[in-house]
């Protein structure tokens, strides 16, 4: 199992906690993508409050084959692997968070977003 695979479905903010803490070789790596995913979402008007990761694919292929020239009249083949991933953030709506937290599905990291919002809609009613 890749260390993508345990980000599906979660906070933004809790995917980066887990990712970070993550021992495996592609551990940094995957955190530089979700981190430019992050600053492009941002870039398109998303909240990143409200960031999920959708999906998270990783991908493996051989890219090209080259000779491998050895003594003796010998040969190989060098195959050169090439890998991606595929890292899809999406924008969950106040209406989502909601059920969530009827549901008791909230991720650890929510909270900090909830009660933001709950008192952007205090100092909102205030200035009223």
């Amino acid at each position: 199992m890749s260390c993508a695979n345990v980000l599906k479905g979660k906070h933004l903010y809790d995917a980066l906690n887990i990712i970070g803490h993550v021992d495996k070789k592609g551990g940094p790596i995957v955190k530089s993508v979700l981190e430019a995913c992050r600053k492009n979402g941002e870039n398109k008007g998303y909240s990143e409050d409200r960031m999920f990761v959708k999906t998270a694919i990783v991908g493996k292929a051989i890219k090209m084959r080259k000779m491998d020239i050895k003594a003796r009249g010998r040969t190989g083949i060098i195959k050169v692997p090439k890998s991606s991933i595929t890292i899809t953030l999406e924008e969950r709506s106040p209406q989502d968070f909601y059920k969530m937290v009827m549901k008791g599905e909230t991720p650890p990291g929510m909270a900090h977003t909830i009660r933001k919002m709950l008192y952007q809609n205090d100092a909102d009613l205030e200035t009223v």
